[in-house]
């Protein structure tokens, strides 16, 4: 049922979790009152309609989760942490718009739709995790997001309709672009990013400025996915600069020429996945080398003389 007004009466309290409930209606104005509040959980239950003015008299709130709930329609001031997930949300604030405030966390994951690109993330600074996945964004990347994602552990934007060019790869650690219409050929990757997930895009063109530009720090990546794009040309060799990849992904593009030797300094490398490309010649001996290899996809290309590597079951060729 519906929260009780005399709710405000407790006046003490700083944490409130009531998730996964069967609580519904509308939150009571008397939940302002609760002035040492510092978290708010609802996630999982029936609340519905505007969340309180009053919500921001709460100055010490740091965490709010409305996560999966009927619908909430107002965005309101966090502190902190805040979490939105699953709700049949539309966010709307004009593009002027300043928040009074500074968030450590943001995950929209789901909502119905956030039209454009939240300019107003622009000044946030202290941003380290950031989900807008599955909002239906119909937007560009501004150009000055690409500097900010260099302070996020965490990036998601996928299934959204993103699309043009991008500037430079966010130096997120965790990055996800995957499932938009982002096109143009693909800037240099920066050395610190650990997981990269660039799949169902319409990227083009080759690899050798993405993979094979020099640096002076030791590239992190373990997980690239660069799969159903229209990329081409050959394979770079440049693969020893890659030591710690795990998964390599690069099905459904239009890559062309020999798999290079140098793919056999990947000793982590745990799955591989070129299937429908325009691969031919021998599968290199030097593949041997990967001796984590657990899966390999080769199919749908001219590839031949791969019997002598050994392979079993898992692996296509």
């Amino acid at each position: 049922g519906p929260l009780p007004k005399s709710l405000g009466r407790l006046s003490s309290l700083n944490s409130l979790g009531l998730a996964n409930n069967q609580f519904k209606g509308t939150l009571p104005e008397s939940i302002g009152q609760l002035s040492k509040l510092k978290s708010l959980e609802l996630v999982g239950n029936q609340f519905y309609g505007t969340l309180p003015e009053s919500i921001g008299q709460l100055s010490k709130l740091e965490v709010l989760r409305i996560d999966d709930n009927i619908s909430f329609c107002q965005f309101v001031k966090p502190e902190s942490f805040f979490y939105g997930d699953n709700n049949p949300l539309i966010l709307q604030v004009s593009p002027k718009w300043s928040p009074p405030f500074q968030l450590e966390t943001l995950s929209l994951l789901s909502w119905r739709r956030v039209p454009k690109f939240p300019n107003w993330l622009q000044a946030q600074q202290r941003l380290t995790l950031l989900d807008l996945s599955s909002t239906r964004i119909s937007d560009i990347v501004p150009t000055w997001f690409c500097n900010l994602s260099s302070q996020f552990s965490y990036l998601n934007l996928s299934h959204n309709q993103l699309h043009g060019v991008i500037p430079s790869i966010p130096k997120a650690e965790l990055s996800y672009l995957n499932n938009n219409r982002f096109s143009g050929s693909l800037p240099r990757l920066p050395p610190n990013v650990g997981e990269l997930d660039l799949s169902n895009n319409l990227f083009i063109g080759n690899l050798s400025h993405f993979l094979c530009g020099s640096t002076d720090k030791p590239n992190q990546l373990s997980i690239l996915h660069l799969g159903d794009n229209l990329l081409s040309g050959d394979i770079p060799d440049c693969w020893m600069n890659w030591p710690y990849l795990i998964v390599v992904a690069r099905e459904n593009n239009k890559f062309k020429g020999n798999i290079p030797s140098s793919m056999g300094y990947l000793r982590e490398l745990q799955s591989l996945h070129l299937r429908n490309n325009r691969l031919n010649g021998e599968v290199p001996i030097a593949l041997q080398n990967c001796k984590e290899l657990m899966v390999i996809d080769l199919s749908q290309n001219e590839f031949a003389g791969a019997q002598h590597l050994g392979w079993g079951k898992g692996f296509r060729i």
